[in-house]
């Protein structure tokens, strides 16, 4: 991934949450924004792994150590 594809750690965030089987609107609720910018971050997600829906992205996400399978949030690039 090129710097312009890396991951913000809202968008590590979102995609924990996503992880833990929260919807958008779970997320949007516990992030206290609207739903409306999670569905928009989400595509921006997508896009920037390459993925085409929300499994797709959670996948990619834990091959490039974005997440990790692990209950509480890794910060990217580590082990």
């Amino acid at each position: 991934m090129s710097k312009e594809e890396t991951l913000t750690t809202r968008h590590t965030q979102i995609l924990d949450l996503i992880k833990e089987g929260n919807t958008d609107v779970e997320i949007a609720s516990q992030l206290g924004v609207a739903v409306g910018t999670i569905k928009n971050t989400n595509q921006l997600i997508f896009a920037r792994l390459g993925a085409r829906n929300r499994s797709h992205a959670l996948i990619r996400a834990l091959r490039h150590h974005y997440i990790s399978l692990d209950h509480e949030p890794r910060k990217r690039g580590e082990p």
